[in-house]
């Protein structure tokens, strides 16, 4: 009678341990897993301003600065689409500069949510008839 009792106490205890065992496991997966979202938000945040950025130097590069003044705030929805300042989930400000027939300056990109700075585009280009705004 008494080892039925003590093999039924193990089996308890085995049974305790194993899912003591197996909550640590979630835990650790769970936070790995909220971790790796992070990261792949952060590249696709990061993705679309290169490719905001890069856009924003070619428009400038093209001669098509219409529109364009330094200091100003481009206003990008979580979609990369132009969207109202209000409704803004990226930023891009211009910091320009013009020298001699040297249009050159900054492309800055944040996120609004925490007012992160995702990039720092630096540019430069050539431009012998006359410079932008």
């Amino acid at each position: 009678m008494k080892l039925s009792h003590s093999r039924a106490a193990l089996y308890l205890m085995e049974c305790t341990l194993v899912l003591l065992v197996f909550s640590l496991f979630c835990s650790v997966l769970l936070q790995l897993y909220m971790k790796s979202h992070t990261l792949a938000q952060d590249a696709r945040d990061l993705t679309g301003a290169v490719f905001t950025a890069q856009s924003v130097a070619e428009q400038i590069k093209a001669g098509d600065t219409e529109g364009l003044s330094c200091g100003q705030a481009l206003s990008f929805d979580g979609g990369w689409q132009p969207c109202a300042p209000d409704e803004a989930a990226f930023t891009v400000q211009l910091a320009l500069t013009w020298e001699d027939a040297l249009f050159s300056g900054n492309i800055l990109v944040f996120r609004v949510s925490d007012n992160r700075e995702l990039l720092t585009l630096p540019f430069a280009c050539y431009a012998p008839q006359g410079g932008a705004e």
